[in-house]
């Protein structure tokens, strides 16, 4: 189904009945069941009662319109509490805040008013919270109150979305724009629409420009599944059109069904392989390095129900149940598989320029996450050659990840001052410095994976950083070998523009000490020893231990942050206009005595004796022998 013939069916489509609320995502019948599981689970409704309690105790009325969207979920939470058997106090709060939000002033945050002046996606995720609210009020809402809500609903919602993407209004909306806030602001927005399609005849053209907008983006989907922007802003953001996609094929009894869309069988393997053994998700980017809240988690559940993939439905028994939704998605299988039986054990996506690799999927394993793509995505970081490494369930090697937003003090101007906060500068990130400089960000100066390489026991992915450092190297080539579970070599290879003075970082959990030439990272007991193998010392050898602290105001609630990053800097003395780094990676090492390094006229070759290997150079990467 074309995303044409979407609109065309939408505009003739027969809405079944309305039947008593809610009916959004199921039936009162259904809600029997969430009801019974939310009781299994014992901090499920404790917790949510606590949060009830104490929105319950502010006023509705307490509303900054200027970040609109909590207000609404603080409805919402109460809408959920009441469901759940709470007291007919939370509905009459809840409201009570819906008619404040929809008598109030506008929902879109000034930092959008001048980009988006009609509406967007904050707009959306509005809408969506209370179009929910008022389904799970039920009985709650009298005809009149209904009415009240409709008719507001209509004014704030339906009539400025169609304004915005009748003629494609609004940038989000326009075919080009392949940003995620398509899909966030149409799937929240088309959700919302579909609690009142059956009041608003001309409802049905903007559920076709909602369908669209979400449809336009998954065409834009990798063939690998991924986006750029990352784990975490894409399974937050797809979740917004699935839940759209879920309500609107109960609305048309299944005559629309946005699910069959085909990059919903293969995204997935983006949140599957990103997620290190241990459950934390490689976090490059404005990312968290979690999935363990509401959207992202519910959309691996809507994932896994909807492709039937067993690999997925294990993933989202994992997190934690938060919403009514993951209670109604709740896998009850019994099936005591591993999260992943026979998958590989190496990823690469090359649109975003990421890859994984690992020794195995049980939590002991070791797992590395490597970064080598495009500068110039949503939410990006000057991180091309960067790593992240987990060993026996341990973060060693981290990567400063989400920072709070502050877009009135330009996080979010990537021409310039985006790049004064640490977390989204090289400087945080474990790559390079180049005379104490980092990457530039834009088109041209983007990263891109090298091949992946596999063998008996081990993996190797290399990263080609050289556009990313303009009149600064003319090539940075970093190759990561990961052989069986302790073993990490890299390798870069470095030409400067003119003699520079090159820095190599690395982001660390826990602490870090000093074992004879080697540094010994410590975190939860596990250790790693990365001995610095090339250059040698003989010209000098400098290690910097640098924690550099940033305090700023967010944007949403305006309180003061602050923010670290720290990091162990290795730098030989001398500028040149060339560098080759090897450096050897052991978990629970000691340092020198791990490797068996020696050069002669023909080059270096590395030993592990452990494994009865031998690394040697090839060209601008590695060989394994």
């Amino acid at each position: 189904m074309n995303n044409q013939t979407v609109i065309n069916s939408l505009l003739s489509v027969t809405f079944e009945p309305e039947s008593s609320r809610p009916n959004l995502l199921f039936s009162r019948k259904e809600m029997e069941t969430i009801r019974h599981r939310a009781e299994a689970h014992p901090s499920f409704l404790p917790d949510l009662k606590v949060r009830c309690a104490v929105i319950s105790a502010t006023s509705p009325q307490q509303v900054d319109f200027e970040v609109a969207r909590p207000p609404a979920v603080e409805a919402l939470t109460l809408a959920q509490g009441y469901a759940l058997g709470g007291p007919r106090e939370w509905a009459e709060w809840s409201k009570a805040r819906i008619f404040h939000l929809l008598d109030g002033g506008t929902w879109i945050p000034p930092v959008h008013q001048s980009s988006s002046p009609i509406y967007d996606h904050v707009t959306g995720q509005v809408a969506a919270a209370l179009a929910y609210t008022h389904d799970l009020l039920d009985n709650a809402c009298t005809s009149e109150e209904t009415r009240r809500i409709e008719d507001g609903m209509r004014r704030r919602v339906l009539l400025p979305f169609l304004a915005a993407t009748r003629t494609r209004t609004e940038w989000w909306s326009r075919a080009e724009t392949d940003s995620n806030w398509k899909i966030m602001t149409c799937g929240e927005t088309g959700f919302a629409l579909c609690g009142y399609a059956r009041q608003w005849p001309d409802s049905r053209e903007a559920l076709g420009y909602a369908a669209r907008g979400v449809l336009e983006t998954l065409d834009g989907v990798a063939p690998e599944g991924d986006w750029p922007e990352g784990v975490g802003y894409w399974m937050a953001t797809l979740f917004m059109g699935l839940r759209f996609a879920r309500a609107l094929r109960r609305l048309t009894d299944g005559a629309i069904n946005l699910m069959e869309h085909p990059a919903l069988q293969k995204t997935g393997d983006f949140a599957l392989y990103l997620t290190s053994n241990r459950g934390r998700v490689f976090n490059f980017n404005d990312n968290q390095d979690t999935l363990n809240y509401e959207a992202p988690s519910d959309c691996i559940r809507l994932l896994a129900t909807e492709t039937g993939r067993s690999d997925l439905k294990a993933l989202g028994r994992s997190y934690p149940h938060t919403t009514l939704l993951s209670l109604a998605l709740e896998d009850t299988s019994t099936e005591p598989a591993p999260r992943v039986r026979g998958a590989k054990l190496a990823a690469v996506f090359p649109r975003t320029g990421v890859a994984t690799l690992r020794s195995g999927w049980e939590c002991k394993d070791s797992f590395i996450g490597f970064k080598c793509g495009p500068s110039d995505v949503g939410h990006s970081h000057l991180d091309a050659n960067s790593f992240v490494l987990e060993a026996q369930g341990e973060s060693l090697l981290v990567d400063s990840g989400y920072w709070r937003y502050a877009a009135f003090i330009g996080f979010f101007d990537f021409q310039s001052l985006r790049w004064n906060w640490d977390n989204n500068a090289t400087v945080g990130h474990s790559s390079l410095l180049v005379d104490g400089q980092g990457q530039t960000w834009g088109k041209e100066h983007f990263g891109r994976l090298g091949e992946l390489r596999t063998g008996d026991g081990w993996q190797m992915i290399s990263g080609d950083a050289s556009r990313c450092y303009p009149n600064l190297l003319t090539q940075f080539i970093r190759t990561v070998c990961l052989l069986g579970p302790h073993h990490v070599v890299i390798r870069d290879v470095i030409r400067c523009a003119t003699p520079r003075q090159v820095e190599w970082l690395l982001h660390y959990a826990g602490q870090i000490r000093d074992e004879g030439s080697a540094s010994i990272v410590e975190n939860g007991g596990v250790t790693l020893a990365i001995t610095p193998l090339l250059p040698t010392r003989q010209f000098g050898w400098r290690v910097n231990d640098v924690t550099r602290t940033s305090i700023y105001p967010d944007e949403e609630y305006h309180a003061e942050y602050t923010h670290h990053i720290r990091y162990r800097g290795f730098a030989p003395f001398r500028a040149a206009d060339s560098f080759e780094f090897l450096f050897g990676l052991k978990i629970g090492g000691t340092g020198v005595k791990d490797w068996d390094f020696a050069t002669d006229e023909r080059g270096w070759r590395l030993g592990i004796p452990e494994l009865g290997r031998t690394l040697i150079p090839d060209e601008t990467g590695l060989a394994v022998r």
